[in-house]
């Protein structure tokens, strides 16, 4: 006998995880082109599957940022305060922790050998 649609278990469920992180995931597999249900992330270095861009990490980033801001049961899943500082660090932890692999290394300044001053989309400017 098949469940009734109100019974039938969504991949969050099956996951066993919250709606914000179900969705802070979600974007990460989309953005390197994955199906989330084909990631294992019970497997230890499940972040170590797939790659991204230097400046698809940031663009990462920097929704992910938004997203908190916005969101307080993100907020609260992270034990972040709303504020800007706080939201921005609890971004850049995850993405050092949780991120993808990346295949490239930030821009740097051919001159001075320096990372380059980027924009909000990880794009240098003007150089």
């Amino acid at each position: 006998m098949a469940k009734k649609a109100s019974e039938q278990v969504t991949l969050r469920d099956w996951l066993h995880m919250s709606a914000p992180l179900f969705t802070i995931l979600t974007k990460m597999c989309d953005l390197v082109g994955v199906d989330i249900s084909r990631v294992n992330f019970r497997k230890p270095g499940w972040f170590n599957e797939h790659r991204w861009t230097w400046s698809t990490q940031r663009r990462f980033q920097r929704w992910l940022e938004s997203y908190l801001y916005r969101n307080a049961e993100a907020r609260q899943l992270f034990g972040i305060p709303r504020n800007k500082r706080a939201v921005k660090s609890a971004a850049s932890m995850f993405v050092f922790n949780y991120g993808w692999a990346t295949i490239d290394s930030p821009p740097r300044d051919s001159k001075t050998n320096a990372k380059r001053k980027t924009n909000r989309y990880g794009r240098t400017n003007g150089k």
